[in-house]
């Protein structure tokens, strides 16, 4: 701090910068969707991460539950412009979407005059009306989302499926569970309610939050 002060320390020439991210109760949920604290953060705001309190769990943790509204559930997709057809057909330029390292397409989408330019990018695409659907380049990623992610996240884009991946997916055996959720399921946004509030959805440790990224 004191070389800030003096100059020595230029934060605005740093290529990146490193802060805290903070962590809040579950009892918090409603506020951080609902509230000022939106506004106080330099990032955008999607969704709530659910993860239970204790030491940081290296890699991959199973026991984290990631909430978004579906309607900005994502994939990251590696594009590729091609023309597709068959016998009889008359060829059509389409949009095929990887996943991983997986030599076929996960998907496929319609290619439009802005969709061409990003031809072996990495992009983000939501799930609408039964079609993915284009949001923005991710500059900032160098290798499309693994096919169990993009599984999940598919998944997610529907409501219907939360309870069922909570149940099938989230619950580790032999895991010791409290009641927070059930708890606390007064104080959260109504459409996250709804999803925990199935029978059989609401065993789940959680006792911090912090918003995602």
């Amino acid at each position: 701090m004191e070389k800030m002060k003096t100059g020595q320390i230029d934060k605005t020439k740093e290529p990146f910068s490193v802060r805290n991210k903070p962590f809040f109760d579950i009892h918090a949920a409603r506020k951080l969707l609902e509230g000022s604290f939106t506004s106080q953060v330099s990032h955008e705001v999607d969704g709530l991460i659910f993860q239970p309190c204790g030491k940081y769990k290296a890699g991959r943790c199973d026991d984290i539950l990631k909430w978004k509204p579906p309607s900005l559930n994502s994939v990251d997709f590696r594009l590729k412009i091609a023309k597709v057809g068959g016998e009889g057909l008359i060829p059509q330029t389409v949009g095929l979407l990887y996943v991983g390292s997986y030599d076929m397409p996960f998907a496929q989408m319609k290619a439009s005059k802005e969709l061409k330019q990003y031809d072996n990018k990495i992009i983000e695409c939501s799930f609408n009306s039964n079609t993915w659907v284009f949001m923005r380049q991710r500059v900032d990623k160098s290798f499309p989302n693994s096919y169990d992610t993009a599984m999940g996240e598919w998944a997610g884009c529907s409501p219907k499926w939360l309870p069922y991946k909570i149940n099938a997916t989230w619950l580790p055996a032999g895991a010791y569970w409290t009641h927070w959720v059930r708890a606390c399921l007064p104080v959260l946004p109504g459409c996250l309610t709804d999803c925990l509030a199935s029978p059989g959805a609401i065993c789940i440790n959680i006792c911090s939050l912090f918003i995602s990224v």
